[in-house]
C-alpha cells in the first residue's frame, strides 16, 4: 500500500472517531431511506460515506443489504465479500501495538 493511500485511510479512521454523531446520523438517514424503500437514496448515501470511510464494516453491511433489497444479488454478494476481505486485511499500522 502506498504512503498516500495509508494516509488517506488513517484520515478516514480519524474522521470516524472524531465525528461519531455524523456516523450515527448517516446510518439513521440511510436506514430510514431503506425502510422507506428509497433504495437508490440509501445506496448513494452509503457509497458517498464509504469513499472516505473505507473500513466502516457497518456501512458495507448496510450497503449489501440495500443492494439485496433491490434484487442486485451479485453486487450485494460482492459487497459482503469486500466486507470479509477488509476484516482480514486491516493494515498493520491500524492494529494496536503489542506490549512487550
Amino acid at each position: 500500500m502506498t504512503p498516500a493511500k495509508q494516509a488517506c485511510l488513517l484520515a478516514s479512521l480519524v474522521m470516524l472517531s472524531a465525528h461519531p454523531a455524523a456516523h450515527a446520523s448517516l446510518f439513521r438517514e440511510a436506514a430510514s431511506a431503506a425502510d422507506s424503500q428509497q433504495y437508490e437514496r440509501a445506496e448513494r448515501l452509503l457509497r458517498d460515506w464509504l469513499k472516505t470511510h473505507v473500513w466502516d464494516k457497518d456501512a458495507h453491511l448496510l450497503l449489501g443489504r440495500v443492494l439485496m433489497r433491490q434484487g442486485r444479488r451479485a453486487e450485494a454478494l460482492a459487497e459482503f465479500d469486500e466486507l470479509l476481505n477488509k476484516r482480514q486485511k486491516i493494515p498493520i499500522s491500524f492494529l494496536p501495538k503489542r506490549k512487550r
